[in-house]
């Protein structure tokens, strides 16, 4: 008899790093020596894990396959400069899962497998999380995720009013291309821009068209996009001159929604984004990015005061003065004042910072856990993005109640050591 599925995740956008669960069931055969369920994980075309699961006590087989989708989606780099729109070709992966079974004639015959039986799905996932740590099983916030209404989120932890940049600042947001359910055939996406002075008057609006369209994306990561949300990505697109932060002098903010529509009023599939501009301040700006919880990147600069430290390593070993191994016929002995004595060898030299937030307020407190939890941190120094860890072991969060001014410290290390002779 045919295997069932019984049950398996609801939502059709998952998160690697949720459980991702199928229980399945074979009443006939569970019986037979050697009955083994059988899960193949196939991914383009190409079986990369084969698990099997003894029935267990209603008879049934049970398989987490998120930590073997895990292993095969990961965070996109060099991405953060991008102007307009890119794909995130590791980001989001499709998996074919193929449940069967297998059983022997006999205690003493090697089981036979029988793949005609089976049952096949297919997953769509992101590597992130849309399962916060309260909830039941499958009870996930996916499809706040899903572009089709004008309260839907891209994928960031930020209030979507309160994104802050300075005109130099880049960075992208990610998010899924498409407003219905996976694959996403839908119409193609638009992201709209309009420019505001700080009294509210418009100046220049338009919009970017999604690339590829979902109806005709061939691929599972050109469901996922990152658009170049911050102004350097958006004076460095060519598509839309009058969307660069240089053609709208005098601008305050600007706002970011998506839309099905080439015109935005009634057809928003998202909410509105506002990124206020940042006026200059006196200390030199720390930048960080990090991968989020979603599968995103995100962004904070530290504008306020910053601490820079060395932490310096070194070996260190006597050395004999003078030339007492070739000193001899023709060879004057000598020895120089630099010569012999302590020395040093193998310097390692270790970049530290000590950052300080501005005064933020309570809703900021799950960006700051987002990037304190990231296990990928980079920060922008000298024009190029570097990889650097967060060396804070923990948060003390801040609230309006407790404190007077919500500010946190959060101390990074650059992840190489500086170059020495």
């Amino acid at each position: 008899m045919a295997i069932t599925i019984t049950q398996e995740p609801t939502p059709t956008l998952l998160g690697t790093a949720d459980q991702i669960v199928y229980v399945v069931t074979e009443d006939t055969n569970t019986a037979q020596p050697k009955f083994r369920y059988i899960c193949q994980v196939i991914r383009n075309s190409v079986t990369v894990a084969t698990l099997k699961q003894l029935p267990n006590n209603s008879d049934s087989g049970v398989f987490n396959v998120s930590r073997i989708l895990q292993a095969y989606v990961s965070q996109d780099h060099n991405k953060h400069a991008v102007g307009s729109i890119t794909t995130a070709p590791n980001s989001m992966d499709a998996f074919t899962l193929k449940f069967f079974y297998e059983y022997a004639a006999s205690a003493d015959d090697e089981p036979t497998q029988y793949p005609a039986a089976a049952e096949t799905t297919t997953d769509y996932v992101v590597n992130g999380t849309f399962t916060p740590v309260f909830n039941d099983y499958d009870t996930t916030n996916a499809s706040n995720y899903i572009l089709d209404s004008n309260t839907s989120k891209l994928l960031s932890v930020y209030n979507p009013q309160k994104l802050v940049a300075q005109p130099t600042d880049e960075g992208i947001i990610a998010f899924i291309n498409g407003t219905t359910n996976a694959p996403w055939n839908s119409n193609p996406a638009y992201i709209h821009v309009a420019y505001y002075e700080s009294d509210g008057s418009a100046l220049n609006s338009g919009y970017f068209t999604t690339s590829p369209s979902p109806s005709s994306a061939s691929t599972p990561f050109e469901f996922f996009l990152y658009f170049g949300i911050y102004p350097a990505n958006l004076e460095t697109q060519s598509g839309q001159a009058n969307l660069k932060p240089s053609a709208n002098t005098g601008w305050s903010y600007y706002t970011v929604q998506t839309a099905s529509g080439t015109t935005l009023s009634g057809n928003e599939t998202s909410t509105q984004y506002k990124i206020t501009r940042k006026g200059a301040c006196k200390y030199t700006p720390i930048r960080l990015a990090w991968w989020n919880e979603l599968g995103g990147w995100d962004y904070y600069t530290f504008y306020s005061r910053n601490v820079h430290k060395q932490r310096i390593q070194r070996s260190d070993f006597r050395e004999v003065t003078g030339n007492s191994y070739n000193a001899g016929t023709g060879v004057t002995y000598g020895s120089k004042p630099y010569e012999g004595g302590l020395k040093v060898s193998d310097v390692r030299t270790v970049n530290t910072w000590q950052l300080n937030t501005d005064a933020e307020d309570e809703e900021f407190n799950r960006v700051i856990d987002s990037l304190m939890s990231s296990p990928t941190v980079l920060w922008y120094y000298d024009s190029a993005w570097r990889g650097c860890v967060v060396t804070d072991t923990g948060i003390d969060f801040q609230t309006s109640v407790n404190d007077k001014g919500i500010v946190y410290t959060v101390n990074i290390e650059e992840s190489r050591y500086k170059p020495t002779i």
